[in-house]
């Protein structure tokens, strides 16, 4: 069998299930996760707002912006959090030069891993790429920066990017801790 890139993560996780004869039981585990997430949307709408959520990953030798796949499914999807204008038409993700960041303004920026294979040569790269970032003018213009509202999500390889329920219900948990701690 295989699943088509296409479908989204729930019919993924709803054919697998079926496969494995363990149907009721997903359906179970989704409605649980609609109720969080419809939660946890919720409150981080009421203390955010219509602020919009940018989600950068940091790669070896580029920058990305996720879209409405993997982890943009949770933020915009799933939590209904607004992307800016520049964002709403990416699929999976998008790559980007430092100087493409200015029109890509968003009130709040999810800092993130892209393609980290595990060794100590790209676990570097990316500390470096990192580190540019850090430094350019670019990154200090953005409004989300100077406000002091960007997030790093860097605990675990992929464990926030993936298309997967485990990944989506962790971040779930990982927003929540984010963007509602206080």
């Amino acid at each position: 069998m295989t699943l088509s890139y296409s479908e989204s993560w729930r019919a993924h996780f709803r054919t697998i299930a079926g496969i494995v004869g363990k149907d009721k039981e997903a359906e179970d585990w989704l409605a649980r996760y609609e109720s969080k997430a419809a939660a946890i949307g919720k409150r981080i709408k009421k203390r955010t707002g219509d602020e919009t959520f940018l989600i950068l990953g940091i790669g070896q030798d580029r920058y990305v912006v996720y879209g409405q796949r993997n982890i943009g499914a949770v933020l915009y999807g799933d939590l209904n959090l607004p992307a800016p204008d520049g964002v709403k038409h990416i699929g999976h993700f998008k790559e980007i030069e430092l100087d493409e960041l200015p029109a890509l303004e968003a009130d709040r920026i999810l800092l993130t891993i892209f393609r980290n294979d595990g060794t100590m040569s790209s676990d570097q790269a990316i500390r470096k790429q990192l580190r540019r970032l850090y430094a350019s003018k670019q990154w200090q213009s953005l409004r989300a920066v100077r406000n002091g509202k960007v997030y790093g999500i860097y605990d675990g390889r992929h464990l926030y990017t993936s298309y997967n329920p485990l990944s989506h219900h962790l971040l779930l948990d990982k927003l929540q801790q984010l963007l509602l701690a206080d």
